[in-house]
């Protein structure tokens, strides 16, 4: 559930703004290696990289994330 939330207000307009590290703490991680570690091993990439793919910050060649649930 916190990873689906994170996804959410990466991409959110309202909360995109925020921090990656915020976010992470908004949704209930306690540090900045869990966050990071927990995303990446649910989606296959970091905070960051899911950010940079679904806002076009992606390097080419690459997808976009898919959109959240």
């Amino acid at each position: 559930y916190r990873v689906e939330e994170a996804k959410r207000r990466l991409l959110d307009p309202q909360t995109r703004h925020h921090k990656i590290l915020a976010v992470g703490f908004e949704v209930g991680f306690r540090s900045k290696a869990a966050f990071n570690r927990i995303f990446k091993l649910k989606t296959g990439v970091t905070p960051s990289e899911f950010r940079a793919r679904a806002t076009g910050g992606g390097q080419a060649g690459q997808t976009a994330a898919p959109p959240p649930d």
